[in-house]
């Protein structure tokens, strides 16, 4: 099987049971972490601009709400703006391998917030999607000599 189609494998059949317990409740701290930094990110110059920029795209899709800012706008205006706050508050601080200069949090929550929402999923939903993301993010950065 080629690298890509064990990763599309592992995305599309990890389920909430198949995560071990201590990952899990890291995902759990590392979302609610991520969550106060983005609402930080919205009292920061760059996020008060592109909070603006967004609440006028806004149009007739309203998928998702933008954190901080009471409105809600297409997924990728969400993405885009929540993404924006948690760079913003430079509170990022858990990476997978220091040296390789991933920081994941403020790079995978600002989609599955937004996804979770539009989706409606549950909260094991939320947390397998979040921790699914955070592995293939991972695996995707390492450099070929790393491993598997």
């Amino acid at each position: 099987m080629k690298p890509e189609d064990e990763l599309v494998k592992f995305v599309a059949e990890t389920e909430y049971r198949d995560i071990p317990e201590e990952t899990r409740e890291f995902t759990k701290h590392l979302a609610m972490k991520t969550a106060a930094g983005t609402l930080a990110g919205t009292e920061q110059a760059t996020g008060r601009s592109v909070a603006k920029y967004v609440a006028g795209n806004r149009g007739d899709k309203k998928n998702a709400g933008v954190i901080g800012c009471g409105y809600r706008t297409s997924l990728e205006d969400a993405v885009l703006a929540n993404g924006t706050f948690c760079h913003a508050s430079e509170l990022e601080d858990d990476k997978i391998y220091p040296e390789e200069g991933v920081s994941w949090d403020i790079t995978t929550f600002p989609l599955t917030f937004s996804l979770a929402e539009q989706y409606r999923l549950s909260g094991k939903e939320f947390i397998t999607a979040s921790a699914v993301s955070l592995e293939l993010l991972a695996r995707m950065q390492l450099p070929p000599t790393r491993g598997n």
